[in-house]
Parts: structure tokens; sequence; C-alpha cells
């Protein structure tokens, strides 16, 4: 075999390799063609370090998922309009979930196969489960709550596979989320209990996140920003790979843990990343 031969062959070999690890990489980030668009709209796009801030008017979300679903109602499979909410447990493989403060309480299933939906609802709390056997990359499978204003929800609470999750203006007792890929992003939201697990998928929290607050990820960004002022929160940080910024200033960058122990403080927060800065902000 001549060398030109040869050296086409690795190239072609290398590139193909490369392509499949690409490839199954997007996948697990929940990369499907229409998804791509759905969550850079919302801001999540991963390669934007920036994504964090790319999305802040979420009238005009709250628009854009009115006219998206408008336009698809023939793959819509379910419509719940309750009269009164407590909470939400949801099991998802592949949907994305977007829970916002609405004029009407009001859940919404897109794109999702009847056959694979299982909803119940004792007392206001819904428990949601969608097996997603029929995950199909042409189509955004979404999950849409609304919720009145003022309502006080007992819990969020979400197990995910790829997809997802938004929450905006929305006070709850506890969240709870556990997503093995898929960006997550809480905004103007107040929770007494906030425990979030992720591994692969940048993670935003702003708002009023009080008691105790539990942040692993392991894979993407952390960017976090609490309403209360630095001397009420006792923190923990571990971090393997990434900055830290507190306050907008530069920690450490080696591996390491940072921490201010406060006996007298009102709030816990432990925050772990394996891989992606860390950035947290308090309020004044």
């Amino acid at each position: 075999m001549n060398k030109t031969l040869k050296t086409i062959l690795c190239v072609s070999g290398c590139v193909f390799a490369v392509g499949t690890v690409c490839c199954g990489i997007g996948y697990a980030l929940g990369a499907r063609p229409n998804q791509i668009r759905y969550n850079n709209h919302m801001g999540m796009n991963m390669h934007d370090m920036h994504w964090f801030d790319d999305y802040d008017d979420y009238d005009d979300y709250d628009h854009y998922y009115d006219e998206d679903m408008n336009h698809q109602s023939d793959h819509m499979t379910h419509h719940e309009t309750p009269s009164s909410i407590k909470g939400f447990d949801i099991v998802t493989a592949c949907s994305s979930i977007t829970a916002i403060e609405g004029d009407e309480n009001k859940i919404e299933f897109l794109n999702i196969n009847e056959d694979d939906l299982t909803i119940s609802n004792k007392d206001g709390m819904y428990t949601i489960n969608v097996a997603d056997t029929h995950c199909n990359a042409s189509y955004d499978q979404r999950i849409l709550i609304k919720v009145k204003d003022d309502d006080l929800l007992d819990l969020f609470k979400v197990d995910s596979q790829a997809g997802a999750i938004s929450v905006k203006d929305l006070d709850f007792k506890e969240i709870n989320i556990n997503s093995e890929a898929g960006a997550i992003k809480l905004i103007d939201v107040d929770s007494d209990k906030t425990t979030i697990k992720s591994e692969v998928g940048a993670i935003a929290l702003e708002g009023d996140f009080r008691n105790d607050t539990i942040i692993e990820g392991s894979v993407g960004a952390i960017d976090l920003e609490f309403d209360d002022h630095h001397d009420a929160y006792d923190y923990v940080i571990h971090h393997d790979m990434g900055m830290v910024m507190i306050d907008g200033e530069s920690m450490k960058i080696n591996t390491g843990e940072i921490s201010n122990h406060n006996n007298s403080a009102k709030h816990h927060l432990t925050v772990t990343n394996d891989t992606g800065m860390i950035n947290v902000s308090f309020g004044d």
C-alpha cells in the first residue's frame, strides 16, 4: 500500500472516530435538531459561556411558546387546566420542561406520545411520568406548566435523562432536580430548600434560595445569584477544574475547597463541580 493511500485511510478513520464521539456527546446533551433551536432561544447554548445572560425577556419567550404550541397543535397529546396546583413530581427521558407564572393554571404537552404519558392529581399534587419510548429527534418534546400568580407550590421535583429545565417567577417550599443531561435555569425563583444534581449541563439560579441549597454539578458552568447578602450564607464550594468567582472576585483556579463558615448564618450552601466555572454572587 503506497504512502498516499495510507495517509488518506488514516485521516478518514480519525474523522469518522471524532464524528462518532461528537454525535454521542451531542445526543447526551439533548442536542436534537429542533431542541437546538429551542435551547438556544432560551439562552441555553451550551457552547456559549455567556448563555446565562442571553435570554432575559421571558415575556417574549412566553409569547414564543404559546405561538409554537398553536402552530403544532396537531402534536398536542394532552391538556390539563387544573383549578389548583400544589406541586409536581415529573419523570421524563427526553422532554424539556418549562414552568412559569401565568394568568391561569395550565399544563400542556407537546409532541409527547399519549401512550407514553401517565398523569395523576391528588389534591393539587401532580405526578407526571413520560416514558418517552417514542423519543423523536424531529420534534421538541416539551411540558409547559403555568401557575397563577401568588400560588405557593409545595414541591417541584424532576428526574430527567435529557432536556432543558426552565423555571421563572414561581415560589416553592422545596425544589429537587436530578438531571443526566440538559441545562437548568431557575430565574426569579424563591425556594426554602433546593437540591440540584446534574451530570452534564450548565446550571443557573437567580432568586431567594433560603435555608439549605445543594448544587452538585459534574460537567458545565454553574452561575448562582442570591438575593440575600454574603454574611447570610454558611457555604462550602468544592471544585476540581475551573475558575471560581465570588462576588466578582477570582478565588482559586486549582483543585480545592473554598468555604465561609458562619455559625450565625441563616442559610447553608454547598456547591460541587468537577469541570466548569463556578460563579456565585450575593445581594447587598
